[in-house]
């Protein structure tokens, strides 16, 4: 009996692969041998023999005698008759393209779940047949609705569906669909709306149960973007964001990718020798100013350049002319210069500069000419859009020079007003602070109780020509003091 299983399932086999010139008549009569000849036994012993029955080749299996068919449970000759009819209908099951749940009831799994399905012995029957109907989907090009159909999927409720035993020929699907997109060149998009996640809200779409494989596939796109070194617009394309929108893009699920591409490339523009302008170029946003350009998706890309570019040339000590070009100011006027949102950090970046020369006591002359300001334009300097650095700078040092009880001679010298007299030292734009200076060393030695004679001998008066008296500032001050309050003047 054996033998004629064997026989007849090769006989069948060789009758279905010879094509097209395969008739159902001929397929029907091969099989008839085997039905004809083999007696099975169910679970109680029971004999069955298949005799000619009116059941046709592709309804058999659902028939009485099928369903107490159990394929491991012949002896070898048997089993391999018996695999062979199972191989040749699963076959006609994938050309039919028969649903998991018609598979499932033909091999007597329908009723199982858990472990118990997984653990039938004809679980593998159905599990081999799923893996290479996923192949046959994927030539079809089957959408992914389809196949959540076919496999019955389209019954669960969001997370549910991962319940499902058929969810693992889902999800092998969507990989693999995803990796034949890939492969045709099928953009972020594309592929996106393909999945049907391009509808969702943002909550729904991180739920969904195939997400993270987009998230997978969008995230290494952005890699080979990076690499091949494409524009912020091509990018943009790919992910089917319109820059147009405004901010109003972050609210999209693709805008992630974007960020991520955009921010790797404002990260390496800093530490190269690109300026605001160029970076203002590669992110479209040249053209563009006021609201219009600080409500552009791209204008936080060019904040964060021009932040981190400020802060790598602050480690450099550059010029001020060189900040302005760095930062695009350089060709701007007093009035643009202030206007321009990247004035904050061109004033951030002076005032930390200030910290710098006061630590190093850079002299005063020095700190002008690093500020572009002209010394011999005297107080006309006040003027002048930088000129408030300087106040802010020499008002730091007159508190250091106080603290360490500096003599006027000594503050003279530092302020570059030892050679200058007369109408030459009031027009200084030094003066005034030489002036405070003063003024602050005689309150704090009235406050000590210092003898006016000590006074007059560190302001170094006594010795003054009565000629000089009325030109030179330290006996003027003088004079101012003791008229102002002398009961604090231990005469």
């Amino acid at each position: 009996m054996a033998l004629v299983v064997v026989v007849a399932a090769l006989l069948l086999h060789h009758v279905i692969c010879a094509g097209a010139n395969a008739n159902e008549e001929t397929i029907v009569a091969a099989t008839d041998l085997i039905y004809n000849q083999v007696s099975l036994t169910d679970g109680r012993n029971r004999g069955h023999r298949f005799l000619r029955i009116d059941y046709k080749a592709d309804d058999w299996i659902d028939s009485p005698a099928a369903k107490t068919l159990e394929y491991d449970s012949r002896d070898n000759d048997e089993r391999v008759g018996l695999s062979s009819i199972l191989n040749m209908r699963m076959k006609r099951w994938s050309k039919a393209d028969k649903p998991a749940e018609y598979i499932q009831k033909a091999l007597g799994l329908n009723k199982l779940s858990g472990t118990a399905f997984t653990s039938a012995s004809n679980f593998r029957y159905y599990d081999a047949y799923m893996d290479d109907q996923v192949l046959v989907w994927l030539k079809n090009d089957m959408s992914v609705d389809d196949v959540m159909i076919k496999l019955g999927l389209e019954k669960f409720a969001g997370a549910d569906v991962l319940s499902s035993p058929n969810f693992r020929y889902y999800r092998d699907f969507v990989i693999k669909r995803i990796a034949w997109w890939e492969r045709d060149g099928f953009s972020p998009y594309e592929v996106m709306v393909k999945l049907g996640l391009d509808k969702l809200s943002e909550s729904a779409l991180k739920a969904n149960p195939i997400f993270e494989y987009f998230d997978n596939f969008a995230g290494f796109q952005v890699s080979s973007w990076i690499d091949k070194k494409l524009s912020v617009s091509e990018v943009a394309t790919k992910l089917g964001l319109n820059l147009k929108d405004g901010s109003a893009l972050t609210q999209f699920p693709n805008f992630k990718y974007y960020d991520r591409f955009a921010k790797f490339f404002v990260s390496n523009w800093a530490y190269s020798d690109l300026t605001a302008d160029d970076v203002a170029v590669k992110l479209g946003i040249e053209n563009l100013s006021g609201t219009a350009l600080t409500s552009s998706v791209n204008y936080k890309y060019y904040d964060d350049f021009v932040k981190e570019k400020t802060r790598i040339l602050e480690k450099k000590d550059v010029s001020l002319s060189d900040v302005k070009k760095a930062l695009g100011m350089d060709k701007l006027s007093i009035a643009e210069l202030a206007a321009s949102p990247n004035y904050k950090y061109y004033d951030n970046y002076i005032l930390n500069r200030i910290l710098v020369w006061v630590k190093k006591d850079i002299s005063p002359s020095s700190v002008l000419k690093q500020l572009g300001l002209d010394e011999l334009l005297g107080k006309a300097l006040e003027a002048q859009s930088n000129f408030k650095y300087y106040d802010a700078y020499v008002t730091r040092q007159m508190s250091i020079w106080l603290k360490k009880d500096l003599t006027p001679d000594a503050v003279l010298v530092k302020l570059n007003l030892d050679n200058f007299s007369g109408d030459a030292f009031t027009n200084s734009v030094n003066a005034e602070y030489y002036n405070t200076f003063l003024r602050s060393k005689l309150y704090s030695w009235a406050m000590q109780k210092m003898p006016l004679s000590d006074i007059e001998a560190k302001l170094g008066v006594q010795k003054l020509p009565g000629n000089i008296h009325r030109i030179n500032p330290n006996y003027q001050a003088f004079k101012q003091f003791k008229r102002a309050d002398k009961s604090l003047i231990n005469l």
